[in-house]
């Protein structure tokens, strides 16, 4: 065995070298580069996963902002509805209120008119009885000028009845 590895030009002496420095070697790096390598690895493992956390609790503050948020405008439109509601029938009701008062106005107005149109009627009335007096007076008069006979009286007297009824 000993001829085969010096066959294969291998040397105790420098393979014992190169084993103490490949140990050396393994060790230094372990400790300068792989330790605070893994090190730096389990510190951004902790920092990916408190941030992992703190998206998940964002995203739960994110979902209850959105139900509280949804809640309020569904609060809010309820309250909208609930006013619309409110001045509808405050609407409905001042114009049930202005129609009465314009209704009652205009049945005044009526009312008045027709009063007005009676006294106009009644003032009218004593007017053409009183032209009919004056007629009348003026045709007795004319007539006692005349001969007053029984037929004449009885014509006159029928005329003028005749002429009151048509009067009133």
């Amino acid at each position: 065995m000993e001829e085969l590895i010096h066959q294969l030009g291998v040397e105790w002496k420098l393979l014992i070298a190169q084993i103490i420095n490949f140990v050396i070697l393994l060790f230094v790096l372990k400790k300068f580069l792989y330790a605070p390598l893994v090190k730096f690895m389990n510190m951004r493992k902790e920092k990916i996963v408190s941030g992992l956390e703190k998206a998940e609790q964002a995203e739960q503050a994110f979902e209850k902002l959105q139900e509280q948020k949804e809640q309020e405008l569904a609060k809010i439109h309820k309250q909208a509805q609930s006013i619309i509601a409110k001045a509808k029938e405050t609407g409905d009701q001042k114009q049930q209120e202005i129609i009465a008062a314009t209704e009652k106005r205009a049945q005044k107005i009526i009312d008045d008119a027709k009063s007005q149109i009676q006294a106009e009627k009644e003032v009218m009335i004593k007017q053409v009885r009183s032209d009919i007096a004056d007629l009348i007076a003026g045709a007795t008069s004319k007539i006692l000028e005349q001969e007053m006979t029984e037929q004449k009286q009885k014509d006159l007297t029928q005329k003028t009845l005749k002429v009151l009824k048509d009067t009133t």
